[in-house]
């Protein structure tokens, strides 16, 4: 049996999203002075947002590609097996998405511990369900499904409002290199 990995569990995503927000005025600092003075401000404002935005998650279930293998199963914690393995199945399941993938291993300010499983892999969501005897795949699949939907929904909603905060903390550091220019 594999060693189960988990989505949405890691780094702090509030903490991350922070370290974004507070690299605004390196940002337009970064801009070569020319280039600066040269640029309107709304141009200025869309290359930093462009810069430190990250863009929310989409899953694409409908792509959902799935397959099925043999495979040896440990179900040594399981007390109403007498065997430590058993023959079953393993279902993988890749699901396409969109969005800044590093957004999957972070934690959500969200107030729950249960988490999905899974990796991200090339541009899908993956993760496998094992079955023993007579076990439907069809719980394990929507309970991760449930839990990895929630989530996402949970870390969009924190990316949405730092993405709306960035044009106008770019305006204050556009307007506070200027004045600066000026002087």
């Amino acid at each position: 049996m594999q060693r189960q990995k988990y989505l949405f569990c890691r780094d702090d995503l509030d903490a991350v999203l922070g370290m974004q927000k507070d690299k605004v005025a390196s940002v337009v600092e970064s801009i070569p002075k020319d280039e600066f003075t040269n640029t309107s401000d709304e141009v200025l404002v869309e290359r930093v947002v462009a810069c430190l935005s990250f863009s929310p998650l989409a899953i694409y279930t409908n792509k959902i590609v799935a397959t099925q293998n043999e495979t040896v199963i440990d179900v040594s914690g399981d007390p109403h097996w007498f065997d430590k393995c058993t023959r079953g199945k393993r279902v993988d399941i890749k699901i396409p998405f969109t969005g800044t993938p590093i957004i999957f291993y972070l934690r959500t300010d969200s107030m729950t511990n249960e988490y999905p499983e899974g990796e991200v892999k090339d541009g899908h969501v993956c993760f496998s369900i094992e079955l023993g005897r007579g076990e439907s795949p069809k719980y394990k699949y929507d309970n991760n499904m449930y839990y990895l939907e929630q989530h996402i929904g949970f870390a969009n909603k924190q990316v949405n409002a730092h993405n709306a905060r960035l044009p106008d903390l770019a305006k204050q550091a556009i307007s506070f290199r200027r004045k600066q220019t000026v002087i």
